[in-house]
């Protein structure tokens, strides 16, 4: 069966002789190099019969094809054949044979890739095929033939069971016969379409392509301009987020430190106000459970106001009578010190009432009625005393104007007597 048409995708430059034979010897380098790396049990044909002539033909339809054939010493020749040709070399017996297609490229990296493929794919059909059984069997055999003793035992017996072996192991290299089939190969390989030849372009059109050409390009370098400043910009916001977060942590550091001082110093503050405060709370508290004490402990008192209400009215009564006898003495035989020595018994008694009604307060006595009483008699002990204050004044220049007419009146004696003395003291001489 005819494999199916291939058709080229797009067309590419022609190969040189040159890439075709460094492709080939690209090839050959990349096989025997995978075969050393897998070191197989056995050895694929192609690595053993190494070194081969190798002969590249490029074909009309930009395949190209290469034929090894075993030789002494390793060459590579380039050409340029037809089907025909290569059909022919192919009847007449090849050691190896490969094709490339356009589309999977004639450079080295392409030739080293087929190669190292190539080596692995016959690895793996020479281990999973029927030829391995056989020469596992083969292997035996001579091990068994090599037996001289069993030969001299029975010879004829020997024979056939080695004749009977060496055809199983006949049958099972026959069935294993080659894997790969090589004219199909080459009809694929000619079966392979071209793209046709593009006709020949109009200038207009070459110069507008070329045009678009170079506003791609570019586009290319705006873009790359534009991924080279996304790089700058990503970089420098990167630099910018880590000198964010180095200042953050810094005036977090700060802040937090300055933070500490200030509660540190706040909470001495308030400690300090705390325990005055306490102080002071304990100490009144302590007051006002000793004052609670005292007043749970003092008996209630009981104040009598009859006698003071009494006492009250009699010194009313007897600044009253004081007032009248101030107004009836005589200016002239006044002994003010009893008057004043009365009032300032009076006064005392007084302010020892008042002291004796602040302490009754200090009991919780109400001695509010006797208030206006006490009051009514200090402003009259005061008038009485204002009164004498002016009486004294009066008494006192009344004094001195009757002490100096009484000098008067005695010079005026003491001359009379005199001038008496004289007379008669002239009468007594005559």
């Amino acid at each position: 069966m005819t494999p199916p048409q291939q058709v080229q995708i797009s067309t590419s430059k022609s190969p040189t002789d040159n890439d075709l034979a460094n492709y080939a010897r690209a090839y050959i380098g990349a096989y025997l190099s995978a075969v050393r790396q897998e070191n197989p049990d056995h050895i694929p044909k192609f690595a053993q019969e190494h070194p081969y002539a190798v002969e590249v033909c490029l074909m009309p339809n930009q395949c190209f094809v290469m034929l090894f054939e075993k030789s002494e010493n390793s060459s590579i020749s380039v050409t340029k054949q037809d089907w025909e040709y290569v059909n022919g070399r192919v009847m007449s017996g090849l050691s190896y044979l490969v094709t490339v297609y356009p589309h999977e490229g004639f450079h080295l990296k392409d030739a080293s890739y087929r190669g190292k493929r190539d080596a692995v794919r016959d690895i793996r059909v020479f281990e999973n095929s029927d030829l391995v059984d056989a020469t596992r069997q083969l292997e035996r055999l001579l091990t068994e033939l090599a037996d001289v003793s069993k030969w001299n035992k029975n010879p004829i017996n020997m024979a056939e069971l080695a004749m009977t072996k060496l055809g199983a192991i006949k049958h099972e290299v026959m069935r294993a016969g080659p894997s790969v089939d090589f004219m199909s190969m080459v009809e694929g390989l000619k079966n392979y379409k071209s793209a046709p030849d593009a006709p020949p372009f109009d200038p207009t059109v070459v110069e507008m392509i070329a045009t678009v050409e170079k506003d791609f390009k570019d586009l290319g370098d705006v873009v790359e301009k534009s991924k080279t400043q996304d790089a700058r910009i990503e970089e420098l916001q990167m630099s910018l987020k880590s000198e964010l977060e180095d200042f953050k942590a810094a005036v977090d550091k700060k802040m937090a430190k300055g933070l500490a001082v200030v509660l540190t110093t706040a909470d001495r503050k308030i400690d300090k106000a705390v325990g005055t405060l306490a102080q002071d709370l304990n100490q009144k508290s302590s007051e006002i459970s000793a004052f609670i004490a005292q007043k749970q402990q003092e008996p209630e008192v009981e104040v009598d106001l009859e006698p003071l209400e009494s006492k009250i009215s009699t010194l009313s009564e007897e600044i009253v009578e004081l007032k009248r006898e101030s107004e009836s003495w005589d200016k002239r035989q006044i002994d003010l010190t009893p008057l004043e020595s009365k009032i300032d018994g009076l006064s005392k008694e007084i302010i020892i009432m008042k002291h004796d009604n602040e302490l009754r307060d200090k009991r919780q006595v109400d001695l509010t009625p006797l208030e206006p009483k006490i009051e009514g008699l200090s402003a009259e002990i005061t008038a009485v005393v204002e009164q004498l204050d002016r009486f004294q004044a009066l008494m006192v220049d009344q004094l001195r104007s009757d002490i100096v007419r009484l000098g008067e009146k005695a010079k005026s004696l003491e001359d009379y007597l005199i001038a008496t003395t004289s007379a008669r003291k002239v009468v007594n001489k005559r």
